[in-house]
């Protein structure tokens, strides 16, 4: 599913899952400011299971931090956009 389907789709999220991946699409989307909101929501929402906690929290805790430092956000905004293509040619 794309970025902006699940953002459409995922409106309510009440889960710490619904919220990763939404911080994620939002993220994948170029929507940082939300991305941010969805992950810090992920990190607090409880209950979680255990097994699941350690890599979830993992996850959040890496996206959060490579997208609040500027020189990342900039760095991993250029790798997530596509190229800009060559003029005449088809997107």
């Amino acid at each position: 599913m794309r970025p902006a389907a699940y953002i459409k789709r995922c409106l309510r999220p009440t889960t710490p899952k619904n919220f990763y991946l939404l911080g994620r699409a939002y993220m994948l989307a170029g929507d940082f400011p939300m991305r941010h909101v969805a992950l810090v929501e992920a990190r607090n929402a409880c209950p979680i299971r255990a097994g699941q906690r350690k890599g979830l929290a993992t996850d959040i805790a890496t996206a959060l931090v490579i997208t609040n430092e500027s020189v990342h956000t900039r760095q991993l905004k250029s790798a997530i956009q596509p190229a800009a293509s060559p003029a005449g040619s088809p997107r």
